[in-house]
């Protein structure tokens, strides 16, 4: 499942569920929306190919 942190906004994926953000520590999580979910998947598939944004050179 992925979650958001309505304080720090990280997006995170679990198996199950969790009860704080692992960046932050608060409680404020909630699950994800299909546009976030589909924004996370997007951004872990880019990365995967390279895409992490890093300097190539």
């Amino acid at each position: 499942m992925v979650y958001v942190c309505d304080s720090c906004r990280f997006v995170f994926e679990r198996t199950g569920e969790t009860d704080a953000c692992p960046d932050c520590g608060k409680p404020d999580i909630r699950e994800a929306s299909e546009a976030e979910r589909d924004e996370y998947r997007k951004g872990r598939a880019d990365f995967g190919k390279g895409g992490h944004g890093g300097a190539k050179g």
